[in-house]
């Protein structure tokens, strides 16, 4: 048997299974990633989204059914923001438990949609601008700062870093032109 570093015999590790799936349907070439589940935040958003509700359920009881005075502005006001707050905990907690991101390849078009049971918005894009498709993590970087120059543009993309040296070229070409 084949030793690694000499200190007794390997072990074959197997990769894990993909997370996601692909078929051919009528309407093309579909992919279909769940979304990823966090358990902790899973357990930790179920315990919060029971103390919610009591305080959703107490407060609008509160203000429905309690004595009109100056504070109902502010406990209508509290109420709006509490139910917001919960629709999106309850949205995440949804989310990791049965969400998907399902891309299709048609023969004109890219169709992305996050699905939640049947639920989604679709975005449509023409393949025709469509270049360079790839998987990548969606991590941040806070040290990376070439899709914010984006947005004002003058980054070239995310491979294009912005340099002191190019940041000085592009403050001289547009000097030039005022």
């Amino acid at each position: 048997r084949e030793t690694l570093g000499g200190r007794g015999p390997s072990m074959k590790i197997a990769p894990p299974d993909r997370r996601s799936s692909s078929r051919q349907t009528p309407e093309g070439f579909e992919f279909s990633i769940p979304a990823k589940r966090n358990i902790f935040l899973m357990l930790f958003l179920a315990a919060w989204l029971v103390g919610w509700a009591f305080g959703e359920v107490f407060a609008a009881r509160e203000l429905l059914f309690g004595k009109n005075d100056a504070t109902d502005l502010f406990l209508g006001a509290w109420l709006i923001g509490w139910t917001l707050g919960g629709g999106f905990a309850l949205y995440t907690w949804l989310w990791m438990l049965n969400g998907r991101e399902v891309v299709v390849l048609r023969y004109d078009v890219l169709v992305s949609r996050r699905d939640l049971w049947g639920f989604g918005r679709s975005r449509e894009y023409d393949l025709q601008h469509a270049k360079n498709l790839r998987v990548a993590p969606g991590s941040w970087n806070p040290y990376d700062w070439s899709g914010a120059w984006q947005l004002w543009g003058i980054g070239g993309g995310p491979n294009q870093r912005l340099t002191s040296s190019s940041w000085l070229r592009l403050r001289s070409r547009r000097l030039a032109h005022v």
